[in-house]
């Protein structure tokens, strides 16, 4: 019976919506992640879907100058870091409302990105052709029936968010920055008076969770191509 399921077109569809599930759901993993160091630092992070759109251009942008996909994910992911840079000056210096702050994010991103990709490629929707960043097929584990293609069948992006994802947790639950950054994100007051630098911290938690958001972006436009 079972192996009537697995070569029936049940089976075919279920592993293909399933494939398809994974690789939908690692750009909005990425960026969600990115938003969990911000909201740990206690701040409230509302300019991610800028950051991403900051990642799709950059990378693209990235690619397109140097002809290397990867090339372009690392000015995606530099891009993002600097606009979440600005975020956290406006918020942490100048004190700008968060929420306000994300949604001027959102704008600028919108506006930049759109202003960028005319006087570029002289149209407002679509860049010139670019490499991109393909699925890759693990030896040997992709040829596993159903798990093989499941798993193993993705792209470097769901790999990297993988990783990320089990870094992270070892960064907030196994390491001494990761506790300062939780005890600043739930009582800063206290921290500061222990002499740790709550405002760097939140800067650098900041920052990092706008790379990580870029990376979801820098997915959508290089690894779906």
């Amino acid at each position: 019976m079972l192996e009537a399921w697995l070569n029936s077109d049940a089976m075919f569809l279920t592993v293909a919506l399933i494939s398809s599930t994974l690789r939908m759901a690692t750009p909005l993993g990425l960026a969600a992640m990115g938003a969990v160091y911000s909201e740990r630092s206690g701040v409230i992070n509302l300019g991610l879907e800028g950051l991403m759109l900051i990642g799709a251009f950059f990378g693209v942008l990235g690619s397109y100058l140097t002809g290397n996909a990867w090339l372009g994910v690392l000015l995606a992911v530099l891009a993002g870091g600097l606009f979440a840079g600005l975020l956290a000056l406006v918020t942490l210096r100048y004190k700008a409302n968060h929420v306000v702050a994300g949604v001027a994010l959102n704008l600028l991103a919108l506006g930049l990105t759109s202003v960028l990709l005319v006087a570029i490629w002289g149209n407002r929707g679509k860049s010139a052709d670019v490499e991109g960043i393909y699925p890759i097929y693990i030896p040997y584990l992709s040829d596993i029936p159903v798990i093989g293609e499941i798993v193993f069948r993705q792209s470097p992006f769901f790999y990297l968010m993988i990783v990320l994802m089990f870094a992270s947790w070892f960064l907030f639950y196994k390491t001494k920055w990761g506790l300062r950054l939780r005890a600043i994100g739930e009582n800063p007051a206290a921290v500061d008076s222990l002499g740790i630098p709550v405002v760097l911290y939140k800067y650098i938690a900041v920052i990092l969770g706008g790379m990580i958001a870029a990376l979801g972006g820098a997915y959508l436009s290089l690894g779906e191509l």
